[in-house]
Protein backbone atom coordinates (compact mmCIF):
# COMPACT_ATOMS: atom_id res chain seq x y z
CA UNK A 1 0.00 0.00 0.00
CA UNK A 2 1.03 3.20 -0.80
CA UNK A 3 -1.27 6.44 -0.37
CA UNK A 4 -0.04 9.78 -0.96
CA UNK A 5 -3.43 12.71 -1.30
CA UNK A 6 -5.05 13.61 1.94
CA UNK A 7 -8.70 11.78 0.97
CA UNK A 8 -7.44 8.39 0.89
CA UNK A 9 -4.99 8.31 3.82
CA UNK A 10 -7.71 9.63 6.16
CA UNK A 11 -10.18 6.45 4.70
CA UNK A 12 -7.64 4.43 4.40
CA UNK A 13 -6.51 4.31 7.89
CA UNK A 14 -10.48 4.77 8.55
CA UNK A 15 -11.11 1.27 7.22
CA UNK A 16 -7.97 -0.92 7.76
CA UNK A 17 -9.39 -4.30 9.24
CA UNK A 18 -5.63 -4.92 10.58
CA UNK A 19 -2.26 -3.46 11.24
CA UNK A 20 0.75 -3.48 9.16
CA UNK A 21 3.99 -5.60 10.22
CA UNK A 22 6.12 -2.31 9.08
CA UNK A 23 4.48 1.05 7.79
CA UNK A 24 6.07 4.09 7.31
CA UNK A 25 4.79 7.36 7.98
CA UNK A 26 6.50 10.00 5.55
CA UNK A 27 5.06 13.61 6.26
CA UNK A 28 6.88 17.04 6.73
CA UNK A 29 4.10 19.19 8.31
CA UNK A 30 4.01 18.38 12.32
CA UNK A 31 0.43 18.22 12.72
CA UNK A 32 -0.97 15.88 9.85
CA UNK A 33 2.05 13.56 10.64
CA UNK A 34 1.68 13.78 14.70
CA UNK A 35 -2.37 13.29 13.98
CA UNK A 36 -1.52 10.16 11.32
CA UNK A 37 0.49 8.58 13.83
CA UNK A 38 -2.27 8.98 16.69
CA UNK A 39 -5.05 7.69 14.68
CA UNK A 40 -2.51 4.25 13.42
CA UNK A 41 -2.06 3.69 17.29
CA UNK A 42 -5.56 4.13 17.85
CA UNK A 43 -6.20 1.52 15.82
CA UNK A 44 -3.62 -0.42 16.60
CA UNK A 45 -4.36 -0.43 20.25
CA UNK A 46 -8.42 -1.61 19.60
CA UNK A 47 -7.09 -4.24 17.06
CA UNK A 48 -4.01 -5.77 19.43
CA UNK A 49 -6.15 -5.36 22.97
CA UNK A 50 -3.21 -6.72 25.18
CA UNK A 51 -0.60 -5.49 22.89
CA UNK A 52 2.13 -3.19 24.46
CA UNK A 53 3.53 0.41 22.51
CA UNK A 54 7.09 1.38 22.71
CA UNK A 55 7.80 4.90 21.62
CA UNK A 56 11.53 5.24 20.93
CA UNK A 57 13.53 7.67 18.68
CA UNK A 58 15.85 5.83 15.60
CA UNK A 59 18.54 5.97 17.86
CA UNK A 60 17.41 4.50 20.98
CA UNK A 61 15.73 1.55 18.54
CA UNK A 62 19.44 1.00 17.64
CA UNK A 63 20.13 0.58 21.52
CA UNK A 64 17.48 -1.85 22.26
CA UNK A 65 18.18 -4.08 19.17
CA UNK A 66 22.15 -3.87 20.41
CA UNK A 67 21.02 -5.07 23.68
CA UNK A 68 19.11 -7.89 21.95
CA UNK A 69 15.90 -6.81 23.03
CA UNK A 70 14.30 -7.91 19.51
CA UNK A 71 14.97 -11.60 20.45
CA UNK A 72 12.22 -14.20 20.05
CA UNK A 73 12.41 -15.32 23.51
CA UNK A 74 11.61 -12.14 24.60
CA UNK A 75 8.54 -11.28 23.67
CA UNK A 76 5.33 -12.68 25.10
CA UNK A 77 2.75 -10.22 23.92
CA UNK A 78 2.26 -7.95 20.76
CA UNK A 79 4.72 -5.39 20.41
CA UNK A 80 3.89 -1.93 18.46
CA UNK A 81 7.43 -0.14 18.30
CA UNK A 82 6.57 3.90 16.99
CA UNK A 83 9.73 5.20 16.03
CA UNK A 84 10.64 8.63 15.31
CA UNK A 85 13.86 10.19 13.68
CA UNK A 86 15.68 6.84 11.94
CA UNK A 87 15.87 8.88 8.76
CA UNK A 88 19.04 10.49 10.05
CA UNK A 89 21.24 7.13 11.00
CA UNK A 90 23.84 6.97 8.08
CA UNK A 91 25.36 4.24 6.37
CA UNK A 92 25.95 0.82 8.64
CA UNK A 93 23.74 1.95 11.16
CA UNK A 94 20.67 2.69 8.95
CA UNK A 95 21.98 -1.00 7.37
CA UNK A 96 21.71 -2.60 11.07
CA UNK A 97 17.97 -0.70 11.38
CA UNK A 98 16.92 -2.05 8.63
CA UNK A 99 17.67 -5.57 9.33
CA UNK A 100 16.54 -5.61 13.31
CA UNK A 101 13.21 -4.78 11.69
CA UNK A 102 12.77 -7.14 9.42
CA UNK A 103 14.35 -9.99 11.25
CA UNK A 104 12.34 -9.08 14.29
CA UNK A 105 9.64 -11.57 15.91
CA UNK A 106 6.55 -11.98 14.45
CA UNK A 107 4.73 -10.11 17.22
CA UNK A 108 6.42 -7.06 16.68
CA UNK A 109 4.93 -4.40 14.56
CA UNK A 110 6.98 -1.22 13.38
CA UNK A 111 5.24 2.49 12.58
CA UNK A 112 8.31 4.47 11.38
CA UNK A 113 7.76 8.62 11.52
CA UNK A 114 9.62 10.32 9.35
CA UNK A 115 9.72 13.77 7.79
CA UNK A 116 10.60 13.01 4.50
CA UNK A 117 11.84 9.92 2.52
CA UNK A 118 14.94 9.35 3.97
CA UNK A 119 14.62 5.63 5.06
CA UNK A 120 14.69 4.31 1.94
CA UNK A 121 16.19 1.56 2.50
CA UNK A 122 13.79 -0.11 4.56
CA UNK A 123 10.83 -2.16 3.10
CA UNK A 124 7.81 -1.71 4.47
CA UNK A 125 3.80 -3.15 3.90
CA UNK A 126 2.43 0.37 4.14
CA UNK A 127 3.91 3.72 2.95
CA UNK A 128 1.54 7.20 3.80
CA UNK A 129 3.55 10.39 2.41
CA UNK A 130 1.62 13.20 2.79
CA UNK A 131 1.53 15.86 0.22
CA UNK A 132 3.26 19.82 0.83
CA UNK A 133 0.29 21.44 0.63
CA UNK A 134 -0.50 25.40 0.32
CA UNK A 135 -0.99 27.26 3.18
CA UNK A 136 -4.83 28.01 2.23
CA UNK A 137 -4.76 24.19 1.55
CA UNK A 138 -3.71 23.34 4.87
CA UNK A 139 -6.29 25.66 6.43
CA UNK A 140 -9.01 24.06 4.84
CA UNK A 141 -7.62 20.81 6.15
CA UNK A 142 -7.27 22.02 9.60
CA UNK A 143 -10.81 23.45 9.60
CA UNK A 144 -12.18 19.85 8.43
CA UNK A 145 -10.14 18.04 10.78
CA UNK A 146 -12.10 20.19 13.48
CA UNK A 147 -15.45 19.44 11.98
CA UNK A 148 -14.50 15.92 12.42
CA UNK A 149 -13.54 16.09 15.69
CA UNK A 150 -16.62 18.07 16.94
CA UNK A 151 -18.66 16.15 15.19
CA UNK A 152 -17.38 12.82 16.93
CA UNK A 153 -18.03 14.51 20.36
CA UNK A 154 -21.80 15.03 18.80
CA UNK A 155 -21.68 18.64 18.18
CA UNK A 156 -21.29 21.13 15.11
CA UNK A 157 -18.68 24.17 15.02
CA UNK A 158 -19.74 26.82 13.14
CA UNK A 159 -17.23 28.06 10.38
CA UNK A 160 -15.91 30.82 11.52
CA UNK A 161 -15.28 29.62 14.70
CA UNK A 162 -13.18 26.18 13.32
CA UNK A 163 -11.59 29.31 11.23
CA UNK A 164 -10.50 30.96 14.28
CA UNK A 165 -9.23 27.29 15.99
CA UNK A 166 -7.24 26.25 13.07
CA UNK A 167 -5.21 29.44 12.82
CA UNK A 168 -4.66 30.21 15.94
CA UNK A 169 -3.29 26.16 16.96
CA UNK A 170 -2.13 25.49 12.94
CA UNK A 171 1.34 24.08 14.50
CA UNK A 172 -0.04 22.64 18.10
CA UNK A 173 -2.10 19.33 17.67
CA UNK A 174 -2.22 19.04 21.48
CA UNK A 175 -3.52 22.63 22.32
CA UNK A 176 -5.67 21.82 19.17
CA UNK A 177 -6.94 18.96 20.92
CA UNK A 178 -7.59 20.32 24.65
CA UNK A 179 -9.12 23.52 23.31
CA UNK A 180 -11.44 21.69 21.67
CA UNK A 181 -12.35 19.37 24.89
CA UNK A 182 -12.80 23.08 26.77
CA UNK A 183 -15.08 23.58 24.58
CA UNK A 184 -17.09 20.56 24.15
CA UNK A 185 -17.19 20.38 28.13
CA UNK A 186 -18.14 24.13 28.22
CA UNK A 187 -21.47 23.51 25.33
CA UNK A 188 -21.98 20.22 27.15
CA UNK A 189 -25.37 21.29 26.78
CA UNK A 190 -25.88 22.47 23.66
CA UNK A 191 -25.69 21.30 19.76
CA UNK A 192 -23.13 23.68 18.12
CA UNK A 193 -19.72 25.74 18.78
CA UNK A 194 -19.58 29.22 18.36
CA UNK A 195 -17.22 31.96 17.28
CA UNK A 196 -18.19 33.53 20.59
CA UNK A 197 -17.75 30.07 22.77
CA UNK A 198 -14.38 30.14 21.29
CA UNK A 199 -13.63 33.60 22.41
CA UNK A 200 -15.49 33.50 25.91
CA UNK A 201 -12.91 30.10 26.44
CA UNK A 202 -10.16 32.91 25.88
CA UNK A 203 -7.43 30.67 25.19
CA UNK A 204 -6.89 31.68 21.96
CA UNK A 205 -5.98 34.78 22.65
CA UNK A 206 -4.40 33.90 25.95
CA UNK A 207 -2.29 30.82 24.69
CA UNK A 208 1.20 32.63 25.32
CA UNK A 209 0.38 33.23 28.88
CA UNK A 210 -1.45 30.11 29.16
CA UNK A 211 2.09 28.28 28.30
CA UNK A 212 3.96 30.60 30.63
CA UNK A 213 1.73 29.11 33.39
CA UNK A 214 2.86 25.80 32.66
CA UNK A 215 6.39 26.61 32.73
CA UNK A 216 6.07 28.77 36.00
CA UNK A 217 4.57 25.69 37.61
CA UNK A 218 7.45 23.11 36.26
CA UNK A 219 9.70 25.68 37.20
CA UNK A 220 8.20 26.40 40.70
CA UNK A 221 8.49 29.91 39.60
CA UNK A 222 5.60 31.63 41.87
CA UNK A 223 5.56 35.40 40.59
CA UNK A 224 5.61 34.05 37.06
CA UNK A 225 2.57 31.82 37.81
CA UNK A 226 0.80 34.95 40.14
CA UNK A 227 1.50 37.06 37.23
CA UNK A 228 0.01 34.44 34.25
CA UNK A 229 -2.50 34.12 36.65
CA UNK A 230 -3.76 37.64 36.82
CA UNK A 231 -3.28 38.08 32.98
CA UNK A 232 -5.71 35.29 32.52
CA UNK A 233 -8.98 36.31 31.53
CA UNK A 234 -10.27 32.53 31.90
CA UNK A 235 -13.05 31.27 34.31
CA UNK A 236 -11.62 29.06 37.16
CA UNK A 237 -13.02 25.30 35.76
CA UNK A 238 -11.00 26.33 31.96
CA UNK A 239 -8.08 27.65 34.04
CA UNK A 240 -8.01 24.61 35.81
CA UNK A 241 -8.46 21.50 33.31
CA UNK A 242 -6.74 23.60 30.41
CA UNK A 243 -3.66 23.07 33.37
CA UNK A 244 -4.49 19.36 33.76
CA UNK A 245 -4.95 18.81 30.61
CA UNK A 246 -1.10 19.84 29.91
CA UNK A 247 0.22 17.88 32.78
CA UNK A 248 -1.40 14.52 31.95
CA UNK A 249 0.07 14.87 28.51
CA UNK A 250 3.63 15.65 29.06
CA UNK A 251 3.52 13.04 32.13
CA UNK A 252 2.40 10.35 29.40
CA UNK A 253 5.09 12.09 26.83
CA UNK A 254 7.74 11.74 30.02
CA UNK A 255 6.73 8.35 31.11
CA UNK A 256 6.52 6.57 27.70
CA UNK A 257 9.83 8.27 26.55
CA UNK A 258 7.72 9.62 23.77
CA UNK A 259 9.36 12.37 20.85
CA UNK A 260 8.16 16.04 20.63
CA UNK A 261 7.85 17.98 18.25
CA UNK A 262 8.53 21.49 19.94
CA UNK A 263 11.38 22.82 22.02
CA UNK A 264 9.05 24.16 24.24
CA UNK A 265 7.30 20.76 25.84
CA UNK A 266 10.58 19.32 26.02
CA UNK A 267 11.67 21.76 28.28
CA UNK A 268 8.81 21.28 30.22
CA UNK A 269 9.46 17.36 30.18
CA UNK A 270 12.86 18.04 31.50
CA UNK A 271 10.75 19.38 34.41
CA UNK A 272 9.02 17.01 34.76
CA UNK A 273 11.78 14.56 35.07
CA UNK A 274 13.83 16.56 37.66
CA UNK A 275 10.91 17.07 39.76
CA UNK A 276 9.40 13.77 39.65
CA UNK A 277 6.38 12.36 37.93
CA UNK A 278 4.94 11.36 41.40
CA UNK A 279 4.75 14.89 42.55
CA UNK A 280 3.04 16.27 38.97
CA UNK A 281 0.78 13.34 39.19
CA UNK A 282 -0.32 14.79 43.05
CA UNK A 283 -0.99 17.86 41.32
CA UNK A 284 -3.31 16.49 38.62
CA UNK A 285 -5.11 14.77 41.27
CA UNK A 286 -5.23 18.11 43.61
CA UNK A 287 -6.35 19.86 40.28
CA UNK A 288 -9.39 16.97 39.78
CA UNK A 289 -10.14 17.83 43.31
CA UNK A 290 -10.72 21.54 43.01
CA UNK A 291 -12.87 21.08 39.96
CA UNK A 292 -15.50 19.51 41.60
CA UNK A 293 -15.54 21.46 44.90
CA UNK A 294 -15.78 24.35 42.42
CA UNK A 295 -18.26 22.79 40.84
CA UNK A 296 -20.28 21.31 44.07
CA UNK A 297 -20.38 25.22 45.06
CA UNK A 298 -17.95 24.04 48.26
CA UNK A 299 -14.89 26.56 46.35
CA UNK A 300 -15.70 30.25 45.85
CA UNK A 301 -14.32 30.99 42.27
CA UNK A 302 -10.67 33.13 41.92
CA UNK A 303 -9.53 30.54 44.44
CA UNK A 304 -6.45 29.41 42.15
CA UNK A 305 -4.02 31.60 43.39
CA UNK A 306 -3.47 30.15 46.10
CA UNK A 307 -3.40 26.08 45.23
CA UNK A 308 -1.20 26.73 42.22
CA UNK A 309 1.12 28.86 44.06
CA UNK A 310 1.46 25.55 46.76
CA UNK A 311 2.71 23.45 43.98
CA UNK A 312 5.56 26.47 43.94
CA UNK A 313 6.42 25.65 47.90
Amino acid sequence: MNVKDIPTIYRTLHQLEKPFRVLKIECKDDFFREDCAEKYIDFWKRYTTNGEIRRVSGADFMACGERGEFAPSLFSVKTLWVIEGAGSLKGQKTESFCSYIQTAHDDAFFVCIEKDGSLKQLEADGVISFPTLKPWERQQWLVKWIEGYAKKQGKAIASDAANRLAAAFSDDRHALTSELEKLCLYRLNESTITLSDVQAIGAIELQPTMWQLIDGLLKKDAPLVASCLQAADMNDIGLLRFVKNQLQKLIVAAQENAAVSFKSQERQIACIRKLGAHTVIGWINRLEREDVNIRAGKEETGSLLPLFLSFCG
